[in-house]
């Protein structure tokens, strides 16, 4: 007998326990949300979701289109945004290329201008060279006259000093 006693005695602590727990456990099974275990497609090995998405399902799609429109706008946005800096780029490649042409037409204009100047340089260059050799006779010309001058004037001053004396 005892060791039935003891059966007993073994068998009703955990049944206590198991009733206490039940509890328990059914008042944590109430809070949890009821969920389908996920099923899986033997074809293709992928996990179907289970009722608890299901049940949000409408909410989720309309946050997801809502959130693909608002991606769709800002990449929209940042395209644009792109266009607009390619298109004003390619204004201001306009620009410089026609400034680069008026450029170049001065230039090329200035070229031509430069060869005639040479040419007429080139043409005037003999009597450049007669002017400086002129110029050098001049300057003798000038030195001598004033030799001369200053000559003169002594000359004067013995014509004077001699004529002075009784």
């Amino acid at each position: 007998m005892g060791d039935q006693e003891d059966t007993q005695q073994l068998t009703s602590i955990p049944v206590e326990d198991e009733v206490s727990n039940s509890s328990t456990r059914e008042r944590e099974v109430d809070t949890m949300p009821v969920t389908q275990p996920p099923v899986r497609d033997r074809r293709c090995g992928s996990v179907d979701v289970g009722v608890e998405a299901n049940a949000g399902q409408p909410d989720l799609r309309d946050r997801t289109k809502d959130m693909f429109a608002k991606i769709h706008t800002y990449i929209q946005g940042e395209l644009e945004g792109t266009t607009d800096d390619y298109r004003l780029l390619e204004r201001m490649n306009r620009v410089v290329e026609e400034r680069y042409g008026v450029m170049l037409s001065l230039t090329e204009s200035v070229a031509v201008n430069m060869k005639q100047l040479n040419n007429q340089y080139t043409d005037l260059e003999p009597w450049l060279s007669e002017i400086d050799q002129l110029e050098v006779s001049v300057e003798h010309l000038e030195q001598a006259a004033y030799k001369i001058d200053a000559y003169s004037k002594q000359l004067d001053a013995k014509y004077k000093q001699l004529c002075s004396r009784p």
